[in-house]
């Protein structure tokens, strides 16, 4: 028996065969089983192989929701490169065009990004945008500030998730507020996304991982992680792993 509580750091227990396993992101789970139990903030769990039982701070049981995850676990791993940089290295022309795919609308000239919960008319009361990230993330959304300026005509700020809440933030009407994380667990941006939303912006989350917490407290947004791609043939993905051997 295993007890388990969640508080800031994120909790994920994977429901597998007479077996149960906990774990702080769902990657290192994606390979025993698919069906997931994310805990809340003040959840104490009580983990057997049979199962887990989850109760408040109160001892109040509580259910949460068994999510299905449907990964290439092959996404998660090195597929023979030396360390995960090189691979991404690699990976970065097949990555933009997955990225892509789909979303742009030529014909329509504009793009769908399903998660985004905003039809035309909020799109349009939209006064100012505030991008609040960390790291490289931080300077993806250097590079969106360039184009919401340019291309919408929108006031863009852009704040360093790990000083935002120790700040008294400023967030006027009709702001809406990116969160940009590749885990979607990166704790100052989580902390940016809760201050947001208490200050009444309208918070979307750009991240890789389903399930993940920014995805899942701000509730809308899109996933930058490449589309489910088919199986390569042995020879090309021979190939596609030899550019990551010495």
């Amino acid at each position: 028996m295993i007890i388990v509580a969640r508080k800031g750091s994120p909790i994920a227990i994977g429901i597998g065969e007479n077996e149960t396993i906990v774990a702080s992101d769902v990657s290192a789970i994606a390979s025993h089983t698919d069906r997931v139990v994310f805990l809340d903030d003040g959840d104490i769990a009580v983990v057997t192989a049979g199962g887990a039982d989850i109760a408040s701070l109160r001892n109040v049981p509580v259910t949460r929701e068994l999510k299905h995850i449907d990964w290439d676990v092959g996404k998660i791993e090195k597929a023979g490169c030396a360390h995960f940089m090189l691979k991404e290295i690699h990976e970065q022309p097949e990555s933009l065009s997955n990225a892509v795919r789909g979303r742009l609308l030529p014909g329509e000239g504009t793009v769908k990004l399903g998660g985004m919960q905003m039809d035309p008319a909020a799109l349009a009361r939209v006064r100012r945008i505030t991008i609040a990230a960390c790291g490289t993330s931080y300077y993806a959304g250097m590079v969106g500030k360039y184009l919401f300026e340019d291309i919408a005509g929108i006031p863009t700020d852009v704040q360093q998730a790990a000083e935002f809440r120790y700040r008294n933030p400023i967030i006027e009407a009709d702001t809406c507020m990116l969160a940009i994380s590749q885990s979607g667990e990166t704790a100052d941006t989580l902390a940016a996304v809760r201050e947001g939303l208490l200050k009444g912006a309208t918070v979307l989350g750009i991240c890789n991982v389903v399930g993940s917490t920014i995805a899942r407290e701000t509730g809308r947004g899109c996933f930058s992680m490449p589309v489910r791609r088919l199986a390569l043939p042995r020879q090309k993905l021979s190939r596609a792993r030899s550019r990551c051997l010495p």
